[in-house]
C-alpha cells in the first residue's frame, strides 16, 4: 500500500486496521499529528494566488476552478487548525501497531509536512525504513521521480528475493 500526504495518513489508518492484507507500507508527505509549526505553514500559504506557484495552482484550477481551489484549501487549513486545537493526533496511535515492512520517505524541505514528520514515523513504527531527499519538498514522487520510483522499487522487491 503507498500513500502521499493526506493518503499516507489513510494508509497508516488502513494498515492498522487490517494488517492481514497489507504486507509492505509506504508512505510520504504524511503526518501522524498536527503541530504548531504545521497550523503556521499552513496559515501562510491560506491565500493561495499570493503564496503558491503558478505551477502548483494550475492543475487544481483546472479542476477546482480559481475559487473552488481556494475555498477547498481555506476549510483544509481550517480542519488542521481545528484537529490541533483538538490535540492534534491524526494517526500516531495505529502507526504505533504497524507490524509490516514500512518505507517512509520525505522531503528535506517540504513546507508542507517538515521533516520532524517523517522521521517520527521512523521512530515510531517498528522497523521502519527512512530515506530523505535532501532537496526535496511535498512533490518528491514528481520532481525526483527516477530516484523515488527506484528506492520504492527496491523496498517492494525485497520481499521477492
Amino acid at each position: 500500500l503507498l500513500g502521499w500526504s493526506d493518503g499516507a495518513n489513510a494508509a497508516v489508518h488502513l494498515t492498522a486496521a487490517y494488517p492481514e492484507r497489507v504486507r509492505r507500507l509506504v508512505i510520504f508527505g504524511g503526518n501522524s499529528w498536527v503541530s504548531q509549526e504545521d497550523v503556521a505553514a499552513y496559515e501562510a500559504t491560506r491565500d493561495v494566488k499570493a503564496t503558491w506557484s503558478n505551477r502548483m495552482r494550475a492543475a487544481l484550477e483546472d479542476v477546482y476552478g480559481e475559487q473552488g481551489l481556494q475555498d477547498m484549501w481555506s476549510k483544509a487549513v481550517d480542519a488542521w487548525t481545528a484537529i490541533h486545537a483538538a490535540g492534534g493526533n491524526i494517526c500516531g496511535d495505529e502507526a504505533k501497531t504497524i507490524k509490516c515492512p514500512t518505507l517512509v520517505l520525505g522531503g528535506e524541505k517540504d513546507p508542507i509536512v517538515p521533516a520532524f514528520h517523517p522521521r517520527w514515523f521512523e521512530e515510531n513504527i517498528p522497523g521502519a525504513k527512512l530515506h530523505m531527499f535532501p532537496e526535496g519538498k511535498h512533490n518528491i514522487h514528481q520532481k525526483y521521480s527516477e530516484d523515488f520510483n527506484e528506492v520504492v522499487s527496491a523496498f517492494l522487491l525485497e520481499a521477492a528475493r
